[in-house]
């Protein structure tokens, strides 16, 4: 039986995948987070939740790849924000109301700027998660910023951290984020409901050269 997700409070922020940010990820970082952020756009589209996208004001749009798979979901919105919270003098906090959401789950860059910005607000409403391959920081921040090597931490203490968006997927079909104690189960990834979009990876690889 394929799970309700419309009985799932959740949905997905995507913030500041705008090119003027990513030149600073490594290569290898920027091919993880958008293959990830990639398949849970396309999860989102095949099971309807909702998905915002969140964009730096005078930086350009969502890199094309991201931006079409986000038109393929139905409930879908984008942020312009001029600030690094998302929330701060935009719409997002009533977009996320009314859709009816309790959970939200945050990806982009930077983790420990943006992102964590975004998060920080959002707990004041709502729960979030994320995972390690949906987020990302530029590799000079642990030098220049030595707080940001405390970001995945952050995450742990103020809501949940998944290794990567499978697991995440995993446990909000079963019992929700936030059930993650009752939800102890491994799953063969073969079983699962959802489709990896394997052609995927031949339309972003093009962006990244």
């Amino acid at each position: 039986m394929t799970e309700d997700n419309s009985k799932r409070n959740y949905g997905f922020l995507l913030i500041d995948m705008q090119k003027q940010f990513l030149e600073n990820i490594e290569h290898d970082e920027l091919e993880r987070i958008i293959s990830g952020q990639g398949i849970i756009l396309s999860y989102c589209a095949q099971h309807d939740l909702p998905v915002v996208l969140v964009e730096y004001e005078g930086e350009g749009s969502t890199i094309e790849p991201l931006k079409e798979l986000s038109q393929k979901v139905h409930r879908k919105a984008t942020v312009i924000k001029s600030h690094d919270n998302g929330f701060r003098n935009t719409e997002l906090s009533d977009i996320l109301r009314r859709w009816g959401l309790s959970d939200v789950c945050l990806m982009g860059v930077n983790a420990s700027g943006c992102v964590r910005a975004t998060a920080s607000h959002a707990l004041k409403n709502f729960r979030i998660a994320t995972a390690g391959n949906l987020i990302a920081d530029p590799n000079y921040w642990n030098a220049t910023h030595p707080d940001d090597e405390k970001s995945k931490k952050w995450y742990f203490q103020h809501g949940v951290y998944y290794q990567n968006h499978i697991d995440l997927l995993i446990h909000g079909q079963l019992k929700g984020w936030f059930g993650r104690e009752e939800a102890k189960i491994e799953i063969p990834q073969r079983n699962l409901s959802f489709n990896p979009v394997l052609q995927f990876e031949q339309e972003y690889l093009p962006f990244l050269d």
